[in-house]
């Protein structure tokens, strides 16, 4: 990155979706992590538990395991179209979140504190998957990752929004399967079948889901949301906190950051001081939208932002079922009103938007307030890197 001492140095300790083969088995309640890992100290309670037979016993049960769900309790915020959700496997009121800041955090702040970690910033992680797995799914991936963020020195919040797209888009596609086949082009020709499947999603269900999705992300951080009721919350956390050192990062999965575009502009209007580093993985959000909300916040409320998405090649390998491109290319042929609405985490669509390229430092001047980490980066020692290959590896980089 050219001039780097000249620019906000990027966040280093709150980085993209933890890799698996990082994670703590959690095997053995005496199992301690690696002396030189950069907090070496789990929670007892996450040590001791046995996260595989956890999660294998809620997958084949179809349910989540009760000892899980109390863990994520003190992790999760579960939203249903834009209100706290007052069912499902988890539920979520302003009590149970004023619990996480009031209780839950400084009881973990506790634990680093006595051991041997009272120097380093209390760091926060936002986090909000794509919108596009079940709640229970989306509960199941927090808690694979719950050790690893922790043992890192960071305490993760987990937005979980229900909205079944993923699903509906499987469901529309498969329904649809005789009538596309009927019309298939010969080998080589996949993107004569590709505008079918585009067309069948603009007719059929997946083109009004997506609109519904971002519709609750919107009401969310609007009046009566519950994304509203945790904003205030967080900002009289920081303001509690304003004497210790405080680090609040977010890290965002696809459609993810349609919701924080409402999202992180509300708090820091709100009482939050700043946002330390913006992770955007493979980035759904429309381009306008995110020159309106977010553009003009780095460097100015959000101090570093990466993005992390595929190179078009990859995006072309990518496929949804039988549809032969990535999703971002389903969003940005078929979801939006427009046919090629230039979608953030696509390369043409960064390289191609002038003011997006230049902050990213994509039109041959120094990085502004961001960058952009290309899949597959160069396997070597740096934590800022990703190794993606398809849309839905971004959460779980390998």
């Amino acid at each position: 990155m050219a001039k780097k001492a000249a620019q906000p140095k990027r966040p280093a300790a709150a980085a993209k979706r933890p890799p698996s083969k990082k994670q703590p088995s959690g095997n053995s309640s005496k199992a301690q992590p690696p002396a030189d890992s950069i907090a070496a100290e789990f929670d007892e309670e996450i040590a001791s538990y046995d996260l595989g037979r956890s999660i294998a016993r809620a997958e084949s049960r179809g349910g989540l395991d009760q000892t899980l769900l109390e863990q994520l309790q003190r992790h999760v915020v579960n939203l249903t179209a834009g209100k706290y959700s007052t069912d499902g496997h988890i539920q979520t009121d302003s009590q149970s979140v004023a619990a996480i800041f009031n209780e839950h955090i400084p009881a973990w702040r506790q634990q680093r504190v006595a051991a041997g970690f009272g120097d380093e910033p209390l760091r926060i992680v936002l986090y909000a998957h794509g919108g596009l797995t079940s709640e229970k799914n989306g509960l199941l991936n927090a808690f694979k990752q719950l050790g690893w963020w922790k043992a890192n020195g960071i305490y993760p919040i987990w937005f979980v929004w229900e909205t079944g797209f993923l699903e509906s888009v499987w469901q529309t596609f498969q329904g649809s399967t005789r009538e596309v086949r009927a019309l298939e082009a010969p080998r080589g020709w996949t993107d004569v079948t590709d505008r079918i499947w585009e067309s069948v999603a603009r007719r059929l269900g997946p083109k009004l889901l997506w609109s519904g999705m971002k519709r609750s992300a919107q009401l969310s951080f609007a009046a009566g949301g519950g994304g509203r009721d945790f904003a205030g919350q967080l900002a009289q956390f920081c303001q509690a906190w304003s004497a210790s050192p405080l680090e609040l990062h977010a890290a965002i999965h696809s459609a993810g950051s349609i919701f924080f575009a409402h999202g992180l502009p509300y708090m820091l209007d709100n009482g939050v001081p700043n946002i330390r580093g913006l992770h955007l993985m493979a980035p759904a959000i429309r381009n306008d939208l995110f020159r309106r909300r977010l553009l003009d916040r780095m460097n100015n409320g959000i101090d570093w932002t990466t993005i992390y998405t595929m190179r078009r090649n990859l995006e072309l390998d990518d496929s949804v079922g039988p549809y032969g491109k990535s999703l971002l290319y389903l969003i940005h042929y078929a979801l939006e009103d427009d046919r090629e609405t230039p979608i953030l985490g696509l390369e043409e669509s960064l390289r191609r938007d002038t003011a997006i390229a230049t902050k990213f430092g994509l039109r041959g001047t120094s990085n502004q307030a961001g960058d952009v980490l290309w899949s597959k980066t160069p396997r070597d020692t740096d934590r800022n890197s990703t190794r993606a290959t398809s849309h839905g590896d971004f959460d779980n980089d390998p």
